[in-house]
């Protein structure tokens, strides 16, 4: 039973510090001030060397939209666009990240006024109308991408316990960005740079061996 309290807190506290960002977000953007997202965004840069993704898992505004379109999709039963994945197709997140830095330098340049930020969490909503969450997650989020690289060697992430993982596979059925490994053996690995610290996978795990 006190296991499942703890799991209850950990989600509703969860929820309620994306809630709190989401709102955040919003009054930035009414207040025309959503420039200054990078700041709460770069806090979470200087912190995944630390404790990886949680930015994107906790704090991200996108994804805390993209909740209700999964949860529309879990109840229809309707299933969205899926892709395979690769080594080499994760390459491919480098594109957006390109195409992010150069319309800021032109917009920065040429002082026009365009809501970057914004266009940015409206393309993000749309894709994953469509695309399963991993499409935007792994390959298009500029935001994502950098942090795949600052929280490789992240001290503190979510992780498998090799010697109690039953090789199920129930975690990687239900992880998001499909950051979840089969090792030789069967059993499972995540991998710190994709995972985005929505704990999912410990929710799903029958014997408990996923911790942070």
């Amino acid at each position: 039973m006190s296991k499942k309290r703890s799991i209850t807190a950990g989600s509703v506290l969860r929820a309620a510090v994306q809630f709190f960002f989401l709102v955040a977000g919003i009054v930035l953007l009414v207040a025309g001030m959503l420039q200054m997202w990078f700041a709460v965004f770069a806090v979470g840069v200087l912190a995944s060397p630390f404790v990886g993704r949680v930015y994107c898992g906790w704090a991200c505004p996108m994804n805390t939209l993209f909740r209700p379109v999964a949860w529309f999709y879990k109840k229809t039963g309707l299933k969205r666009i899926q892709i395979s994945w690769t080594k080499k197709i994760y390459l491919l997140r480098f594109l957006p990240l390109a195409l992010f830095v150069a319309v800021m330098i032109i917009t920065r340049r040429s002082q026009l006024p365009v809501p970057v930020l914004a266009l940015i969490t409206v393309l993000s909503f749309v894709v994953t109308l469509f695309f399963e969450e991993a499409v935007w997650h792994n390959l298009m989020c500029p935001f994502g991408t950098i942090l795949s690289l600052t929280a490789k060697k992240s001290l503190r992430t979510y992780r498998v316990e090799p010697s109690g993982c039953i090789a199920c596979g129930k975690c990687q059925t239900v992880c998001p960005v499909h950051a979840i490994d089969i090792l030789e053996d069967g059993k499972r690995s995540i991998r710190k740079n994709d995972c985005i610290s929505c704990g999912k996978c410990v929710h799903s795990c029958p014997v408990k061996v996923i911790s942070w």
